[in-house]
């Protein structure tokens, strides 16, 4: 059962949300820019690859607590469920 609407956990997982939001948009910035200095500049291609596999691996990591939240926010906090 999702939580109650005044809920502060609640409040505080939507704000959570939009932080992860927020970081996995700055890493496909991220991504897109790194990609253009490997191709710009391609003396540092090895560089920026090696850049790019840790920014994937970030992505990665970041949808997978993006798909944690958004599970929290359907089932509800602990003491929302108690109260139902």
């Amino acid at each position: 059962m999702p939580c109650q609407q005044l809920c502060e956990v609640r409040r505080l997982t939507l704000v959570l949300k939009d932080i992860k939001i927020d970081k996995l948009k700055t890493l496909k910035n991220t991504y897109e820019l790194t990609n253009e200095i490997r191709r710009n500049y391609p003396a540092r291609s090895e560089e920026m690859t090696r850049n790019m596999r840790e920014i994937e691996r970030k992505t990665t990591s970041g949808v997978a607590e993006l798909m944690t939240i958004e599970e929290e926010l359907a089932r509800g906090c602990m003491t929302c469920r108690e109260s139902q």
